[in-house]
Parts: C-alpha cells; structure tokens; sequence
C-alpha cells in the first residue's frame, strides 16, 4: 500500500467495512448505526487529517495544512495554512508527515547566523572607540606587548590617539601614536584597515631629552614609528567586539653608539632601524 495511503487510513475508520455491514442490515437499522457511528467518531465521508500536516510532493513543493483523502479516486484535497486549496493525485504526493516531526520550517527562510539576530550585531554603534590589543611582533627575534586606543567613530571612519608598552631588545619602548582605521561595513563580522605613526619613547630618549621634529624625522635622528594592518572585528553585542589583526610596523629606536675617538671611546646616541610584521589581538569597546 502507498504510504502517503496508508497515513490516512491507521488514523481513520475503514469506510469499505463500514459499507459492507450496512448492507447485510435492515435500512432503519443502517441510519441508526451510520447516526450513531459519525456521533461517536465524529467521521467524515472522506478520510480527513485532525492535525496540521507537512505534504512533500515529488516536484519538490511542500504544502503545510490539514488534508482531505479521496479513496476513491485516490485525490488528496489540501487545505492550506494560508486558506488555500489544492488537489493532488496520490502518485505525486512523495513524504506525509505531522508538523511537530519535521525538522525544519520548509515555508520560512532560515536566515544566516547572526545576519539580522539584533542580540548579537551591533545596532547603535558608539561615537567613540576604545581598544585594547596584546601584541606579539617579529623582527629579527620575537618581541612582545600591549596597547591601546582612545578615539571617535565618525561612521565607517574613526580615529584616536594610542599608546602602548612594547619589549624591544631588552629595553621597554613606549610608542605614542595617531591610529586611523576604516571599517568596511557594521554587520556582525566587520574587516578593516589600519595605519598608525607616531614617536618612540624609551629610557634613553628621557635621559637625553630628545624631543619629536620634523627635522628630526627628516634627517632620521628621530625614535619614530610607522605601520598598517588589516584585521576583522567579531560583534558580540551592542558594546563590544573580539578583534584581530596583523600587518607590518617600521621602527627607528634610540640606541647607544660608540664613536671614535682619540683616547677613549665616546658615548652617542645613535638610532637602528627595525622592520617586523606583527599580530595584535584584543577587545574593542
């Protein structure tokens, strides 16, 4: 027997039983028991569904309603959800089941994980940008530290002044920068780019009283810092992101030199360059 048949008839009264005995008995004695029958049993000439259904046809349409079953012409007549009606021939019909047992909702889309979940994405972004990063760079040995950004979103553009601790050949640098990012779009996932510059402090640059210029820029006898990076900002709700990025970094840093000389050897302050590429990794507010 078709199984989309047989759903109907383990749900309802056989109807060919029904009309055998009603032969067999006088005709006062058959409208009783068809009046006593259809009170009990609440029975309908055709065999009819008494919870919402899921109909799966074989062209791959889905149909979600109360159904009606033709035993004699073998039609199953579907009354929609939405009020509609549709007849369908058996043969066509490939999967029956009850609403409660499908697995997913075959009329809604489902949307894609965090597109449009308010909970998660961010829906009034802040005017203003703070972040923090652990950071690990990689010149010629592995160096480490952390810094952070205080800054205004002014849209997809913000900008801000940062600051950090890094460990740079045993001596601990304080950059103090101008960072500027551009975040593609405010969706849950959002790529960016970044660029900073800024001045390098460290004990020696103190002591010696080195102050930032132009010139000094220019000449390179100033500690200075330059980099860009691209990352991507992971929301996780209206006030704050998990955030990584990477990129490349150019350092100019202060170090002691010895100059030639007649008698002992002087002490300058010289400057080294230092190319790393690094990876930050942190929270945004």
């Amino acid at each position: 027997m078709n199984k989309s048949a047989a759903f109907f008839r383990e749900n309802n009264i056989c109807l060919d039983l029904l009309f055998l005995s009603l032969k067999k008995l006088p005709f006062a004695k058959s409208l009783l028991l068809v009046f006593l029958i259809t009170i009990a049993s609440n029975i309908n000439l055709f065999a009819q569904s008494d919870e919402i259904l899921v109909i799966r046809l074989k062209d791959g349409k889905e149909h979600i309603g109360y159904a009606m079953y033709d035993t004699a012409t073998n039609v199953i007549v579907i009354k929609t959800v939405d009020r509609e009606f549709f007849k369908v021939p058996l043969d066509e019909i490939d999967y029956i089941s009850t609403y409660q047992e499908v697995k997913h909702a075959p009329l809604y889309k489902i949307p894609f994980p965090c597109e449009e979940c308010e909970f998660a994405c961010r829906k009034y972004p802040w005017y203003y940008m703070l972040e923090l990063r652990g950071v690990g760079l990689r010149g010629n040995k592995i160096y480490y530290g952390g810094e952070g950004v205080l800054g205004i979103r002014l849209g997809l553009f913000s900008f801000g002044i940062g600051g950090g601790a890094l460990r740079i050949r045993d001596t601990i640098r304080i950059p103090i920068f101008l960072h500027f990012k551009y975040t593609f779009s405010e969706k849950c996932i959002n790529p960016y780019i970044f660029a900073d510059v800024g001045y390098v402090f460290d004990k020696l640059v103190w002591k010696n009283k080195i102050k930032p210029s132009f010139n000094g820029i220019k000449d390179r006898k100033n500690p200075i810092m330059l980099g860009a990076g691209a990352g991507l900002d992971f929301v996780l709700n209206d006030y704050l992101d998990i955030s990584i990025d990477a990129g490349y970094r150019y350092f100019l840093i202060a170090t002691n030199k010895n100059a030639p000389a007649c008698y002992d050897p002087a002490i300058v302050v010289g400057y080294d360059e230092l190319h790393s590429v690094f990876l930050r990794v942190g929270i945004t507010f």
